[in-house]
């Protein structure tokens, strides 16, 4: 597998997440429950799970257990309705942890409330904040932001 492919199939969270299911199962698992895990589990989306599921599922069935059947990464028993590891799923599972599946998703959000934070601390100027320089820690909250986007930008910096 060529490192495009295997950017090319890590690069959608759904494939992640069922990648991630898998190795964390002592056998294959029933689409049925990666589907609902994926809509339990799935962000900035109003609906709820039973309502997100059924697209899940045919999104599994009809897109990404294909294109994952393809590379030999899973074997998927049709009649079962099941996926297992296959040939090349070690190859891709060591890069898909908990913490990769939405690993920066929340820290820029976060620095840069911290930011602002700051920044009105400072328009109000409250008598405590008033004394101290906070153009560092707004620089810093300002630099992590920029850090974390781009680590996690790289792989599409690596081209």
């Amino acid at each position: 597998m060529t490192k495009d492919e295997a950017y090319g199939i890590l690069g959608n969270c759904r494939r992640r997440k069922l990648i991630h299911l898998l190795a964390s199962a002592d056998e294959g698992l029933p689409v049925s429950t990666v589907a609902q895990h994926i809509a339990e589990t799935a962000t900035g989306d109003d609906r709820s799970a039973e309502d997100r599921y059924r697209p899940i599922y045919v999104s599994l069935q009809q897109h990404h257990i294909p294109k994952l059947v393809d590379f030999e990464v899973i074997r998927y028993d049709e009649e079962a309705k099941r996926v297992a590891p296959g040939h090349n799923f070690e190859e891709l599972a060591r890069y898909v942890d908990d913490a990769s599946l939405d690993r920066y998703t929340v820290v820029p959000p976060l620095l840069s409330g911290a930011g602002m934070v700051f920044v009105v601390l400072i328009a109000l100027g409250p008598p405590v904040v008033g004394s101290i320089d906070v153009r560092w820690p707004l620089f810093a909250c300002l630099l992590a932001i920029f850090v974390t986007s781009l680590y996690s930008a790289r792989p599409h910096l690596s081209r």
